[in-house]
């Protein structure tokens, strides 16, 4: 073998090796989905379930939401409107004069996704990365950064840190920047304002996953929380279940209109 030869031999090696150890890395999450319940036990769940209560400023919107975990089709819907994702698309329908408090699309799965905290970064296309210890009210915790492959979700350019209790595995604090709207104007998405949601009351499911049932949300400013809470998300009647819900729940009715 040439030295040439034996150089781009030795350089595909080590580029394999490295591949392969970044392949075989841990997930940094793995204690925090075992605290949570189980990752297997997460997955073997077909259905998610809950009654929702927004508060937001002082808009309150409270509605029943139901998701599909497997292919994440969802609804939301009261006596005002309904607002879901069958497979293809986003659709509303308005039967009164209300409507969600954010714009559709980024409403349906916006509380879901933050409910679903640890088990949704366990998703495709989730890329997870531990980072230094921080200290949050006296207390030092493990933070995991969360970010996206391209093209993954509606907004790929969102950040998650992740706070995992020291003494638990469970989470305490998800910091988070919020870029679908930045990239619904095409504005750029960096170095976004970050917020922070607070997460109370665990509680086991007859499945023994927990998940919150109150998020308080926060701006966030030089390592901390800051001002007023921005609002609250409680989560009552919480259930999953084994088995998947009845696609027909997720068709839009004939009023339905679709929603960018």
């Amino acid at each position: 073998m040439s030295p040439f030869s034996r150089k781009l031999f030795l350089t595909a090696t080590a580029i394999a090796l490295l591949f392969t150890a970044a392949q075989a890395e841990p997930d940094p999450l793995v204690a925090t989905y075992e605290a949570h319940g189980g990752l297997a036990t997460w997955q073997a769940q077909g259905t998610l379930l809950y009654d929702l209560e927004l508060t937001w400023g002082e808009a309150v919107t409270r509605d029943h939401q139901v998701f599909d975990l497997v292919n994440r089709q969802g609804i939301a819907s009261n006596a005002d409107y309904a607002v879901g994702y069958d497979g293809s698309r986003v659709w509303m329908d308005t039967t009164g004069e209300a409507g969600p408090t954010f714009p559709p699309r980024f409403y349906l799965w916006t509380p879901f996704y933050f409910l679903g905290v640890p088990f949704v970064f366990a998703d495709d296309g989730v890329i997870k990365r531990e980072m230094p210890r921080e200290t949050f009210q006296g207390t030092e915790y493990r933070v995991v950064r969360i970010t996206f492959e391209s093209g993954v979700g509606d907004a790929p350019d969102d950040t998650y840190h992740v706070y995992i209790h020291p003494d638990t595995d469970r989470v305490h604090l998800l910091r988070y920047t919020v870029s679908y709207f930045a990239a619904a104007q095409g504005q750029p998405t960096e170095a976004l304002p970050e917020s922070a949601i607070l997460y109370e009351n665990w509680t086991p499911d007859a499945s023994g996953i927990e998940l919150a049932n109150a998020a308080t949300p926060y701006a966030w400013k030089d390592g901390n929380i800051s001002g007023p809470q921005k609002g609250k998300m409680l989560f009552r009647n919480l259930r999953l279940l084994p088995s998947r819900p009845d696609p027909i729940l997720f068709v839009a009715p004939a009023g339905g209109q679709t929603v960018e």
